[in-house]
């Protein structure tokens, strides 16, 4: 990243007026953060099925993942070439997570079914993060008290649920209903801790659906929902990820909890199909990256619950079978976007028109060659303290199967017209940030997958709990 520093004195400077003159200094940061992560699954599942048309089933999963990767970062004056600050970070962070869960169906008659579950998680997640500052007078490297830091991470998980699943009148039904304790406990090395976390949430759900007549139908829908924090947003200790931010996670962050209702309808011809979702949202504790002054020309970006987000809008999609060989897949969402927070103890509010769009179309060139593209628009959206820029994102790509489904070839263009582009626009009384994230990653990718020898077989892959999330 290059920079370029300016410095202005006085009352009632206005940080928008172009006439700040030269710059006081041109600096390059070389902000090389390498990401590493080794993840190992491993998985049994059992099921069994009763007379009565029962059946039980049984899931383990075990996870050993280890996550790092080393920081290096240096400012380079660009008049002189002399170096006026060098930092490296070094971080291994291994996480270990178990999951055991088992699920019960029975049906009750008058096409009703009942399904029980209790599942149980637990994550284990440490980390040792060693951070150095070079000394430029001696050329000699040390460590930076303010930054080094052990962290332990422990997390449990106990729920069950109850559904049933039924017909009423002309409807069908699904009322469920799931309870869910937690209790979370992390320490440092460096703070006052431990910092613990404890609650018991229920999670009601209740589904209504009916058909008509034409292919039509009417879905009507209540359900609670929770987003855990990673361990990266509760990181306690200070990183310093480039030259002008320094972040520090909450150990005390709680989960945000929506509460979703919705109105669905949808209609199927022979050849399109489209539906219409009309919802509210609301989230309570919603997390958001909250910026302060940490020094004349470093943010200081903390994480927290900022407040409560309100959505409400409506969401829309059409699928069409324009031919035999071609597919196309189009839909958009408008809402109104309102969210209430009191970062740094300032209270905000703000509120925005919302518009996301996105498609996908597919077209079969021969019996084996298909072509794919798609294409997401993400409108602007306010945030506690400033606002987020619209952005566009496409990609292309041809897939070739192989004689007798034994593989496929592919070949696939990301960001195929480089416009991975955002603003972010922070303030409050006493600063004022802009950064452009502009995104370098068109990427043409080839691909290669042979089956060999699984006698048409489909093998579940079962991806991580937490390391892939973390990572």
């Amino acid at each position: 990243m290059h920079y370029e520093e300016f410095v202005k004195t006085g009352g009632n400077i206005n940080l928008f007026d172009p006439s700040f003159g030269s710059p006081f200094r041109r600096f390059f940061n070389q902000n090389l953060y390498v990401r590493k992560g080794n993840f190992q699954t491993v998985n049994a599942d059992y099921t069994r099925s009763f007379a009565n048309k029962g059946k039980i089933t049984m899931l383990g999963v075990f996870e050993y993942s280890v996550l790092g990767g080393p920081l290096n970062n240096v400012d380079e004056n660009e008049d002189n070439n002399q170096i006026s600050l060098h930092e490296r970070s070094e971080e291994r962070s291994p996480l270990t997570a178990i999951r055991w869960q088992m699920d019960y169906q029975k049906p009750l008659g008058d096409n009703k079914k009942l399904e029980l579950g209790y599942q149980f998680r637990s994550v284990h997640h440490s980390g040792d993060f060693i951070f150095e500052n070079l000394n430029l007078k001696s050329k000699s490297w040390e460590l930076n008290p303010e930054f080094n830091d052990k962290m332990d991470l422990r997390q449990q998980i106990f729920a069950w649920y109850a559904n049933l699943n039924g017909a009423l009148s002309k409807w069908n039904y699904n009322v469920g209903l799931r309870a869910e304790y937690m209790n979370r406990l992390l320490t440092h090395r460096l703070g006052k801790g431990p910092f613990v976390y404890e609650k018991l949430n229920f999670f009601p759900s209740i589904q209504f659906l009916r058909t008509f007549e034409n292919a039509q139908s009417l879905r009507i829908a209540y359900n609670r929902r929770i987003d855990r924090p990673t361990t990266k947003l509760m990181s306690p200790f200070k990183n310093h990820r480039h030259a002008e931010t320094i972040e520090l996670g909450d150990p005390n962050l709680k989960p945000e909890l929506a509460e979703v209702f919705e109105v669905a309808f949808s209609k199927t011809w022979s050849k399109v199909e489209i539906s219409a979702i009309a919802y509210f949202n609301y989230t309570k504790d919603k997390v958001f990256r909250v910026n302060d002054i940490y020094s004349r020309t470093i943010l200081w970006r903390t994480y927290t619950n900022a407040g409560t987000a309100i959505s409400s809008g409506l969401e829309t999609s059409l699928n069409i079978k324009l031919t035999s060989l071609w597919k196309l897949y189009a839909s958009g969402n408008i809402f109104q976007f309102y969210v209430r927070g009191n970062p740094n103890g300032i209270e905000t509010t703000q509120q925005s028109l919302n518009f996301n769009a996105n498609g996908n179309t597919s077209l079969d060139l021969s019996k084996n060659l298909r072509f794919q593209w798609d294409a997401t628009y993400i409108g602007r959206s306010v945030t506690p303290q400033g606002a987020d820029s619209d952005y566009f994102l496409s990609n292309m790509g041809l897939k070739y199967n192989l004689k007798g489904n034994k593989g496929n070839v592919g070949l696939q263009v990301q960001n195929v017209f480089n416009t991975n582009i955002q603003t972010i626009v922070t303030q409050a009384s006493n600063f004022y940030s802009t950064t452009d994230y502009i995104k370098y990653d068109r990427i043409i990718m080839l691909s290669v997958g042979l089956r060999l020898n699984d006698g048409g077989r489909k093998n579940k892959i079962l991806k991580t709990e937490y390391g892939e999330k973390d990572f």
